[in-house]
């Protein structure tokens, strides 16, 4: 009785860190322009997150500007903070697994094994996806602003 007691109180520890750190962290990395360390929390909304913070058009944008902000949109993915995303992601399955397939109450053991295996490998197939797919595309992306940038230099300013 004594060891269900203390698997309950070691869950309820695990999912209030999921709950009240790591899922507010990610928030405040998709809502606020410096994540949790911003200080005026009137700038978190949706579309201002950290990783692209900078990177809305405005129409008064020069082009040279327009090109940074698009470089900063562009390298938004690397930025992410992916572990935490696949640790939140693993969490929901697990409890769904537990809950749903197998009717039980994980002991702390089987939880956070379970959780380790699912977060390593949707961490692992972020990664390779990042680095074999969109990494290709980012630095495509960069190259076009680069060159776009270097024809900007050499023509007169009255055609930019």
């Amino acid at each position: 009785m004594i060891r269900l007691i203390i698997e309950i109180v070691a869950i309820v520890i695990i999912l209030y860190v999921v709950t009240q750190i790591v899922v507010p962290t990610e928030k405040n990395d998709l809502h606020c322009p410096q994540g949790p360390y911003t200080k005026n929390k009137s700038l978190c909304k949706e579309g201002n997150g950290k990783t692209y913070s900078g990177s809305h058009p405005e129409s008064n944008d020069t082009t040279n500007v327009l090109l940074s902000k698009i470089k900063i949109a562009a390298l938004a993915g690397r930025k992410d903070v992916s572990w935490r995303r696949s640790f939140i992601a693993s969490c929901i399955i697990c409890l769904l697994v537990f809950a749903i397939v197998l009717r039980k109450i994980p002991s702390v053991a089987e939880l956070l094994g379970v959780l380790f295996v699912c977060t390593t490998v949707m961490y692992a197939i972020h990664s390779f996806y990042n680095y074999h797919h969109y990494a290709h595309i980012e630095g495509n992306i960069i190259k076009s602003i680069n060159i776009l940038q270097l024809r900007l230099k050499d023509k007169p300013k009255n055609d930019a």
